[in-house]
């Protein structure tokens, strides 16, 4: 029965398929009967594989706007209340003490002293004193030899100063300052050998006949505005007088002032543009009354001299800012009445310099040409040189410098530097032995023109507070430019130099110091058949070790001791003028409550 309806069922399912279709007039009806067993089969047919799409008829419209902004500041009446300052407890001020005592004493009879006082801090006003004395009263060589017996070499330095300082509303810093300073020297430069020569001993003359007592006074006031930007200027204004044995004076009136403007072009360019205006004008005075011992009097006494002789100088210039690089251009005119009085002469000279840093500051590079002019006075000379004659030449000295120069820093404790330059000399000071004197034991000056290649390095390690190392050398290739084979006097060929630092704790300090200096010609002859020099006397070569050590007991109290010369060499630094060998100074530092 259920094999029979399962036959019959697909059957009475088409018969009313076709009876349906049959409704429609238009479509062929055709009864079909079928009989047995039907199987149906759905066969395979490809699929219709279309998306349905949407189209919309309205038509798109495309809008143009123009619209414009017009802000308005609205204005607000509410004023926040001011916050009251807060109450900070710190620490207690640290004590600052504004004055100190040094004293010590030393070999060779040598007593030191320094006083110094400062006012404490302030933001307007700073003002102190100071007075300081150094002396030496020993003898060199040894009495029983004639040729290494120097007698005495007594000599002290004594200086008393008094400054000050005052700054108006932060914008105008007013300054002077008043010194005096004695300076005492004997012309020792004969040993018994050379006295016995020309007919005199030890117990015949007397220190009065061979010293040189220098007084030196000096005045300098000057105004500075202080600004970050726009208009600055500076002015100084310093007299100085030189009076001294043998009735020499000198009196120096020196005028020296700068006006600068920062023009505001460029917030990274940012150009500085100055002008710096001196005036150097000097009296000196000498009248020959008496001489040095072992002048030839039979030559006569020098001829007096009563002149005024200056110079002045010009220099304007402009610094810039300009894509990494530092640039300064300008130029230095000096109109020179002071080597020849009576007739003025001109000279300019470069003031040229750029600076560029890479990777970060960590090197530095700097191409310049600069030059100037210098007056070796009186008072310069004896600087220089104490043993000099009491008429000395006074000139005009003028160099130029180009150069290059770099600084590289490998971290930040260690940093390298090296400089080479190429230098013209004119009238450059130096001194030779004067030959009216019998003794030969006073110089004159010997005003030298050379051209010179100058080769300085130098390296340096910091370790914070704790350490500090330098080590440098310099190193002078020149040639004389009014004779090629005219030596240079006192002219070293090279030098080096080592410099420690160490602070252990702001306990104990140490200062530690190594020196080395070629040898140097000292005198020469003149050979009038060839025209030709011949280097006569040569310095030896000069090395020397100094020492300071420090300790610190108290704020208040600390110790020192101070060695030069512990090479205990007995170098020449002048012809005829040993040094005393190894100096020792021990003593102490007191800050007075």
């Amino acid at each position: 029965m259920k094999t029979l309806f399962r036959n019959l069922l697909p059957v009475a399912l088409m018969a009313l398929t076709v009876s349906a279709v049959a409704q429609n007039d238009d479509i062929y009806n055709e009864n079909v009967i079928v009989t047995g067993n039907y199987k149906p089969v759905l066969e395979n047919h490809q699929k219709i594989n279309v998306a349905p799409t949407i189209v919309d008829t309205a038509t798109k419209l495309q809008h143009s706007f123009n619209y414009k902004i017009n802000p308005t500041r609205m204005s607000s009446f509410y004023e926040p209340s001011r916050i009251k300052a807060a109450n900070v407890i710190g620490e207690p001020k640290t004590r600052l003490y504004n004055n100190y005592v040094r004293m010590g004493f030393g070999n060779y009879w040598t007593p030191l002293l320094d006083v110094f006082y400062n006012s404490t801090t302030s933001k307007h006003l700073n003002y102190g004193a100071s007075v300081s004395h150094l002396s030496s009263w020993g003898t060199l060589g040894d009495k029983d030899d004639p040729v290494s017996y120097y007698g005495s070499n007594q000599n002290s330095l004594t200086s008393v100063s008094a400054f000050g300082k005052y700054i108006y509303k932060e914008k105008l810093q007013f300054s002077a300052d008043l010194k005096y300073q004695n300076d005492y020297n004997l012309y020792y430069g004969f040993n018994d050998s050379q006295l016995d020569a020309v007919g005199l001993s030890r117990g015949d003359i007397s220190k009065k006949d061979y010293r040189a007592c220098y007084n030196f006074a000096s005045l300098n006031a000057g105004v500075k505005k202080i600004a970050a930007g726009g208009w600055g200027y500076n002015a100084q204004l310093n007299v100085a007088d030189l009076w001294s044995t043998y009735n020499r004076n000198e009196l120096n009136l020196n005028v020296d002032g700068s006006v600068s403007h920062k023009i505001k072009l460029d917030q990274k360019l940012q150009p500085t543009a100055a002008l710096r205006l001196q005036l150097s004008h000097f009296w000196q005075h000498f009248d020959p009354e008496t001489m040095p011992l072992g002048y030839d009097v039979e030559s006569g006494l020098p001829t007096a001299i009563d002149t005024a002789r200056g110079f002045f100088v010009f220099n304007p210039n402009l610094s810039a800012a300009i894509f990494g690089f530092q640039l300064h251009a300008g130029l230095t005119g000096a109109f020179d009445y002071f080597t020849d009085p009576r007739d003025m002469a001109f000279y300019l000279f470069p003031d040229l310099s750029v600076t560029r840093n890479f990777f970060r500051e960590t090197l530095g590079l700097t191409l310049g040409a600069v030059g100037n002019a210098a007056p070796v006075s009186w008072n310069a000379v004896r600087l220089k040189n104490p043993y000099v004659q009491p008429d000395a030449e006074s000139r005009l000295t003028r160099h130029y410098d180009f150069f290059a120069q770099a600084r590289y820093s490998l971290t930040r404790k260690l940093q390298f530097n090296l400089k080479a330059s190429y230098n013209l000399w004119y009238d450059y000071l130096s001194f030779m032995l004067s030959d009216n004197y019998m003794l030969n034991n006073v110089f004159q000056p010997k005003y030298e023109s050379f051209n010179q290649w100058v080769f300085r390095g130098d390296v340096a390690f910091v370790n914070d507070e704790m350490i500090a190392i330098e080590l440098g050398g310099t190193y002078y290739k020149g040639k004389g430019l009014e004779s090629d084979t005219l030596p240079g006097l006192y002219h070293p060929s090279f030098d080096a130099h080592l410099n420690i630092h160490l602070n252990y704790h702001d306990k104990i300090l140490v200062h530690l110091q190594g020196l080395v200096l070629s040898k140097m010609n000292a005198a020469f002859s003149y050979n009038p058949e060839d025209y030709s020099y011949e280097t006569t006397v040569t310095l030896p070569m000069r090395y020397g070790i100094n020492l300071e050590v420090e300790y610190r007991h108290s704020k208040a109290l600390s110790f020192f001791l101070k060695a030069d010369n512990l090479a205990f060499q007995r170098y020449y630094y002048w012809q005829n003028y040993p040094s005393p060998k190894a100096l020792f100074i021990g003593g102490l530092t007191y800050t007075i409550h």
